[in-house]
């Protein structure tokens, strides 16, 4: 029996290399990354010494854009360095190191949870998900913050684990709130502020290129509000695909209740929990998801520990692996249907993708989350979770 198995895993895994190799060759020849771009150019704009988000500053450079950026000028530190290189070849090299941090997120997890057997598989499994190709398609920085953040929690050192903090909260703060805080009760203050100065250091970073930092906030934020006023652009009101948000409801109080009720849940979670096991990281991570405004590549940021699950036989965990596997114009398809059941004059948005022809869209994404919440929620609160993990001498 065990040698059909070790057959059958084989041929898993290289029916899943092929396929890896299909979807990512794919993508390096057929290059999207439009939030690499938006994420280059306001590192440009920076190290240039103009603000980025002075729509005719922004135009004098990049007449073609319709709009200002709107990712934060915290991240540019970190996209700088890719100026060093031609133009042409940043977004591939980002989309390597991107790659080779993904690797080492299952490699370090698996190997802290004693399960490095699973190694190849999880790694083929954490590429083939939705999350994580939609990622690499737009040129995304969830990957790095993933990896930031479980370095930060589950690392053995001290002072790696505040920078990693630190450059997680530069990089994409509205994931990271829950778990700040609970570095402060978990009584890991001396980390929690060292990240502060970290992040504090992201934040004035601009000054550095002569420009005037709260002339570039205010920008900044005016440009966020901007955007959220045209009948509300990226929202679910104007049809807007991929949201994780809960926001889909008309009746904007079940939209409140629901982001409320879940607040409140987190902060429990949080206050109850003596330390960071797998499903408190899954429940705070889908909570950042599900109130703020996140889009389903930010799924990546809880993936590791799903898949975690799924080779402890927890079932739930192994569906939801399979569904995201799915090629997403299946799940378009299969959206769709439910979409056009509902109808347009429904309690809830539907949104539209007319690239693929697809009009009737129910807000799969959310209500994904949403249930992976729940089941992350239902382990916190009531499973003793004896997780076998390893002393990490790794990092």
């Amino acid at each position: 029996m065990r040698k059909y198995f070790f057959i059958l895993k084989q041929i898993l895994i290289i029916c899943l290399v092929l396929i890896t190799v299909f979807r990512y060759g794919k993508m390096f020849f057929e290059p999207n990354g439009v939030d690499f771009e938006d994420y280059r150019n306001t590192a440009n704009s920076i190290f240039n010494g103009y603000d980025p988000y002075n729509l005719d500053e922004f135009k004098n450079y990049f007449p073609d854009k319709e709009f200002p950026p709107l990712n934060p000028p915290t991240m540019s530190p970190f996209f700088i360095p890719l100026m060093l290189f031609p133009k042409d070849v940043q977004f591939l090299i980002y989309s390597l190191i991107n790659i080779g941090i993904a690797i080492f997120t299952i490699y370090f997890v698996t190997r802290l949870f004693k399960i490095k057997r699973f190694f190849p598989i999880a790694s083929l499994l954490f590429l083939n998900v939705i999350p994580t190709r939609t990622l690499f398609v737009h040129g995304q920085i969830g990957i790095i913050v993933t990896c930031c953040l479980i370095l930060a929690i589950y690392s053995s050192h001290f002072f790696f684990r505040s920078i990693m903090l630190g450059l997680a909260m530069a990089l994409k703060i509205s994931i990271v709130v829950p778990f700040f805080f609970l570095y402060f009760l978990l009584r890991m203050t001396k980390e929690s502020i060292i990240a502060s100065f970290f992040f504090l250091i992201s934040l004035v970073f601009p000054l550095l290129f002569d420009i005037d930092l709260i002339k570039l906030y205010e920008n900044y934020i005016a440009n966020i509000q901007f955007a959220r006023s045209i009948d509300g652009w990226t929202s679910y009101i104007s049809k807007t695909i991929l949201l994780t948000e809960i926001s889909f409801f008309k009746l904007n109080l079940i939209n409140y209740l629901l982001k409320g009720s879940i607040f409140i849940v987190a902060v429990l979670a949080i206050i109850k929990s003596k330390k960071m096991s797998p499903a408190l990281f899954v429940f705070l991570g889908c909570s950042s998801l599900a109130i703020a405004y996140h889009r389903v590549y930010d799924l990546v940021v809880i993936i590791p520990f799903l898949i975690l699950w799924v080779f402890e036989k927890r079932y739930i965990a192994l569906a939801a692996i399979l569904f995201m596997m799915l090629p997403y114009t299946w799940v378009l398809a299969f959206t769709s249907k439910i979409g056009g059941l509902i109808g347009e004059n429904s309690w809830i948005y539907l949104t539209n993708y007319d690239i693929s022809g697809y009009v009737t869209l129910f807000p799969i994404e959310s209500c994904f989350n949403f249930l992976l919440l729940l089941y992350a929620g239902y382990y916190t609160f009531s499973e003793n979770q004896s997780i076998k993990m390893q002393k990490n001498t790794l990092v």
